[in-house]
């Protein structure tokens, strides 16, 4: 039986059936084989570009990083004591507007001593004044012995003194007294309280900051001369312009990062906040080329540019580099035709033909 069975298997495999159906077979075979390589090329050339450069307005950039921080000073009273009046931590006040004052009761009493010495010895010199000038007279009229006015001399002269150094005393307490009030330097807030009322004001009572914190930015050393033509600076939350003049006073080198620290007044409210920066520099005329179209070789930059029909490698000098593009400052010229390949890339020669067969 299964003899049977395989002889009529043979016998329909070579029939003109069979051949037909064997036929079809090797044509859906090849009409698959030819799609396939349709999508493949597809596939493989989809990712290549071609570029014509041309100039075009741009504001070129310069990103770097920020952090907002407080233009702080620590207030002192100058005049030790037991603080009988603060405010509380957070208070806004003006410039001048009395923020602290120790007790100077005790000196105050003294002052009023002085004041009082100060006023009897003033009368006392008025009279002296009086008898000199009477001496004087008298003695050049020769109806006093010389001792005798030298002796009311001698008065006027100590009580002159004394008045000198009375009136010097009471400057002194008064500019100590007054140094026992801390008024406050500018328009700002108490970003920290140090002391409390009834502590004794030997140390700092407040840490103070200015209504207008510090925005510090960090700029490359070897990006400063293209910042200092910089026209502001930009975060997601504000925008700064940018004044050189006083700008470029707060320029500070960071040892051993290659970088420039730089501070501009902007909002307390922002206080703590860091920012990803960008420096915006004048708008200007570019040849802008996508990222994807550089290649990266032993860290120098190429573009594949069209000479004919084939496509050189020619080094390009990059002004800035971005994420997206780079900024060309020699090496091609507007009117090049550059080939993008989709991908990073190391492995070409240095000439790469248009048509793969050569």
């Amino acid at each position: 039986m299964r003899e049977v069975s395989l002889s009529k298997s043979y016998s329909k495999l070579f029939s003109v059936k069979g051949c037909k159906r064997r036929v079809f077979l090797a044509v859906l075979v090849l009409v698959l084989m030819f799609i396939l390589e349709s999508i493949c090329t597809a596939t493989s050339t989809q990712n290549i570009f071609f570029y014509k450069l041309k100039r075009e307005i741009f504001s070129p950039y310069i990103q770097t990083y920020g952090i907002v921080v407080p233009d702080e000073v620590k207030a002192v009273v100058e005049t030790p004591g037991k603080l009988i009046f603060t405010v509380p931590e957070g208070t806004h006040f003006k410039k001048g507007e009395l923020i602290a004052k120790v007790d100077t009761s005790t000196l105050q009493k003294k002052l009023e001593a002085l004041r009082f010495q100060r006023k009897s010895l003033e009368s006392n010199f008025e009279y002296l004044t009086r008898e000199l000038k009477r001496a004087e007279k008298l003695f050049k009229k020769k109806v006093i012995a010389k001792s005798d006015y030298e002796k009311i001399l001698y008065q006027f002269q100590a009580t002159q003194a004394q008045l000198d150094a009375i009136a010097k005393q009471i400057e002194e307490l008064e500019i100590t007294i007054r140094k026992g009030s801390l008024f406050a330097p500018f328009d700002g807030f108490v970003l920290k309280k140090l002391l409390q009322t009834y502590d004794f004001a030997k140390s700092p009572v407040y840490i103070l900051a200015k209504d207008k914190a510090k925005f510090n930015f960090w700029v490359p050393v070897d990006k400063l001369e293209y910042f200092k033509k910089a026209v502001a600076v930009k975060t997601e939350d504000f925008v700064i312009k940018l004044a050189h003049t006083t700008v470029e006073s707060s320029f500070r080198p960071i040892p051993y990062t290659g970088q420039i620290s730089i501070l501009c007044p902007v909002d307390s409210k922002y206080i703590g906040k860091s920012y990803k920066t960008y420096i915006l520099l004048p708008t200007t005329e570019v040849i802008r080329v996508p990222l994807g179209a550089v290649l990266m070789v032993k860290d120098k930059m190429f573009v594949l540019k069209k000479e004919g029909d084939k496509y050189i490698r020619q080094e390009i000098e990059p002004w800035f580099v971005y994420e997206d593009s780079v900024l060309v400052k020699r090496g091609i010229s507007e009117g090049d035709e550059i080939l993008r390949v989709g991908i990073y890339s190391t492995t070409f020669d240095k000439t790469v033909y248009l048509d793969r067969k050569k």
